[in-house]
């Protein structure tokens, strides 16, 4: 398929009216969560937590001092179960007459549960703990384990294994520095960290130390060296009207990266963001990379219809994550499409938004002309029931990035998904007054 043929795509479905979006992460069939879809950001958790889905961290930290409450506990547990069936093909119907389409189909069925244990142990220390278990696969991990100390209201410290994002962008994962730790044998590996959240002002400074679980232990050592921990630092400034993030990030093995982030609010209803990068190697000082994008969130038709669209332009560009030689593994570039590149997503939700969603996103990488299309619906017939219908589009050309690696468990280009998810939760929490 040509550049011009893709762009009129585009085109078509920018004005078609009623268009979709996706999900981020994983099952059995897919590789991203029938959960994620793109919507109004969830309420802050009452333990004061970040609402970013996976993370525990907290939003600011100003923040921070919600984690900390009079002694008690919580149990929190969680199910999912979840079963469908999905038919594909190795190349896109419209592909050359000479490229042959292999029809194969996936039927999968994944049952899981999580169980949260959250104590707080005092005024200044707090432990939280999440165990998680899958079926079939007889998977049990721990997600997550931290303690939590508060020094005098001044400092706030976390270690253990949790997660954190200092990127903004819901497409592009550039501008978060502490997912450029690479994984050995996981992937993306088990972050294990440490980290000095300081309120200043209207803002604050964060402090990290973290290496992954795969990366630390490839020798059969696993105990990490210096070399294979990075160090970062952000600084935050919440201004009225602006919220802004500066960020650097050092690795023994990585280059230097520097980033910046600032997001406000418009009219009420519009979310403006934007993010830049820079990466310089270690060995060549003059070989300096530089990154950006920009994007908006808006909501139309009294809130029934939402809207993101991001251009990210991408300097990485065959430049390594790696340094080039190194005593780790080969090599690699990044896995983003250099370039330019588009992004567009979009929910509608025409009758009860809480029970029927229409959605899609929609990639493009301009200079491999490579692109991805994942339109879906999703709906809840009976209580904590969701049946959701997927497909998955590769566009472009056939020695692009996107038809390589796409959304499908068997990366096959073109294919739908349909798939019922049972899920629920419960809690139960007791606290001194």
């Amino acid at each position: 398929m040509t550049r011009p043929v893709i762009i009129l795509f585009l085109l078509i479905f920018l004005f078609s009216g009623p268009a979709i979006f996706s999900q981020e992460a994983g099952s059995e069939l897919f590789e991203f969560d029938f959960d994620s879809l793109f919507d109004e950001p969830p309420p802050l958790p009452e333990d004061g937590s970040s609402p970013e889905k996976g993370s525990s961290e907290p939003a600011e930290p100003s923040a921070l001092r919600t984690n900390f409450r009079p002694r008690g506990f919580s149990i929190d547990a969680s199910y999912s179960f979840i079963g469908g069936f999905s038919p594909g093909l190795s190349e896109v119907p419209w592909a050359d007459a000479e490229r042959d389409s292999e029809y194969s189909y996936v039927l999968g069925i994944e049952a899981s549960a999580a169980l949260a244990l959250d104590f707080q142990i005092s005024n200044s220390m707090r432990v939280r703990q999440v165990t998680g278990f899958s079926f079939p696969s007889l998977n049990l991990e721990i997600k997550e384990f931290f303690l939590d100390y508060n020094f005098s209201e001044r400092v706030f410290a976390r270690a253990g294994k949790f997660t954190a994002n200092w990127g903004i962008s819901r497409n592009y994962e550039f501008a978060n520095l502490l997912s450029r730790i690479p994984s050995v044998i996981t992937s993306p590996g088990d972050p294990y960290m440490f980290k000095l959240d300081i309120p200043i002002g209207i803002g604050g400074a964060q402090l990290i130390a973290l290496t992954r679980r795969g990366f630390m232990d490839y020798d059969g050592n696993s105990d990490p060296s210096f070399k294979e921990i990075g160090y970062g630092g952000k600084y935050n400034l919440a201004f009225r009207r602006a919220d802004i993030d500066l960020s650097v990030f050092y690795h023994d093995l990585l280059p230097l990266y520097g980033a910046f982030s600032v997001k406000s609010t418009l009219f009420r209803k519009t979310e403006v963001y934007a993010e830049g990068l820079i990466s310089v190697s270690h060995e060549n000082w003059d070989n300096v990379r530089l990154s950006g994008n920009i994007g908006f969130i808006q909501d139309f038709l009294a809130d029934k219809l939402t809207v993101n669209a991001e251009f990210f332009y991408n300097g990485e560009k065959n430049a390594l994550w790696y340094e080039p030689e190194n005593d780790i593994k080969e090599a690699e570039v990044s896995s983003l499409v250099g370039g330019i590149n588009t992004a567009l997503n979009v929910v509608w939700r025409p009758v009860n938004w809480k029970s029927f969603r229409i959605y899609g996103r929609f990639l493009y990488g301009y200079e491999e002309n490579t692109g991805l299309f994942v339109p879906g619906i999703s709906f809840s017939p009976f209580e904590n029931m969701t049946v959701y219908l997927i497909g998955n589009i590769a566009l472009g050309s056939y020695d692009g990035t996107y038809y390589r690696q796409n959304e499908d468990k068997r990366n096959r280009p073109f294919g739908v998904t349909l798939a019922v998810q049972v899920s629920g939760n419960y809690r139960y929490g007791w606290y001194e007054h």
